[in-house]
């Protein structure tokens, strides 16, 4: 019996050995490589910051290719702080979308021919300027379709929402918009230092490290399970920290300063939309941080829509950006704006 056993097992192992020969072979084949994290590039040249770029390691819609590097340029992973050389960055992530910016720190539509008529300013972070996005795919761009009015984009990377009324107090006041739409992320909240220095560790969208994987990293197998398996852990680790910042335990003082925001947003017409991350959409983990959002909106006078619903049922994969960058792409931003302009549409809206 004991013979026969060993002659099991070896044959298992062979077996199971051969599966995995066929599946390294299957992937060369297909000329696959895993996404190197971190390989969403910023790129600017070193003048006043009027034009930058993020580069990206595949080609997608609106990204074209990598400018001359021409005078004096900058470079980093997104995310990280240290600089890189600029010709080592592009040439990993040679497909880049270029960014124009407003003496006001706004993104541009480098083709604009503003509508007339009413105007709407739409405020918010990285998710309203479109990053990753040619701004024809950007919500602004597409709602202003939908709406046929003027649509202002004043969102600004890692804007919070304290941010997010203070340009809507600045845009009242200089009369660049009558009525606003704040597009709310979970993110959006005030971190204390000690889940801002988790959120750091944790890099989910745009700086996650390739694992130490050895001499196994040589496979190309090897490399798609731990990438897949680093970017679920991390993933997890974000959102149980969103989790916790909106709990009064953890974070007393961003939700104070949250509810400031929105009640100051509220001395002006103002719309809120809450923008879910695009994760488990069919079970999406953080409905209890939107409803805490939407009742403080609500407490505050303010109309809310939660975009969560508009999403539900869609394959988070195909919303994204890139591997890397789990910003919303196009085809997410339009299911946005179909979902604002018809809320935007209600009477008395």
């Amino acid at each position: 019996m004991g013979r026969a056993t060993t002659l099991r097992a070896a044959a298992v192992a062979v077996g199971l050995a051969a599966a995995l020969l066929l599946a390294e072979l299957a992937l060369a084949l297909v000329g696959w490589q895993p996404a190197v994290p971190g390989a969403k590039v910023f790129l600017a040249q070193s003048a006043p910051m009027k034009r930058f770029f993020h580069c990206y390691p595949e080609p997608g819609p609106g990204l074209e290719a990598a400018p001359v590097l021409e005078g004096t340029w900058t470079a980093r992973h997104e995310g990280a702080k240290q600089a890189m050389p600029p010709a080592e960055a592009v040439a990993g992530s040679p497909w880049c979308v270029e960014y124009l910016i407003s003496a006001e720190g706004f993104r541009i539509d480098p083709s604009a021919t503003p509508r007339k008529g009413r105007r709407i300013g739409l405020v918010g972070d990285s998710f309203t300027v479109g990053e990753g996005l040619g701004y024809d795919d950007t919500l602004g761009a597409q709602l202003e379709e939908l709406l046929d009015q003027r649509v202002m984009t004043l969102g600004r990377s890692g804007a919070s929402a304290e941010d997010a009324a203070a340009t809507i107090e600045q845009g009242m006041e200089r009369g660049w918009f009558r009525r606003a739409v704040y597009v709310f992320v979970p993110n959006d909240i005030w971190l204390p230092d000690a889940l801002k220095a988790e959120k750091r560790a944790i890099g989910w969208s745009n700086n996650l490290r390739e694992p130490e994987l050895g001499f196994a990293g040589q496979l190309r197998l090897t490399r798609l399970v731990a990438r897949a398996v680093a970017l679920r852990q991390a993933r997890d680790a974000t959102l149980a920290l969103y989790g916790r910042a909106y709990d009064p335990a953890h974070n007393p003082e961003g939700l104070a300063r949250l509810e400031r925001a929105l009640a100051a947003m509220a001395r002006h017409p103002v719309a809120v939309v809450l923008y879910p991350f695009l994760v488990d959409l069919d079970a999406y983990p953080l409905t209890s941080v939107h409803e805490a959002v939407a009742a403080r909106a609500r407490d505050a006078g303010l109309p809310v829509l939660d975009l969560a619903v508009a999403f539900a049922g869609h394959d988070e994969a195909a919303l994204h950006v890139q591997a890397v960058d789990r910003h919303p792409n196009g085809q997410a931003h339009a299911i946005a704006a179909g979902a604002v302009a018809s809320w935007l549409g209600e009477p008395g809206r």
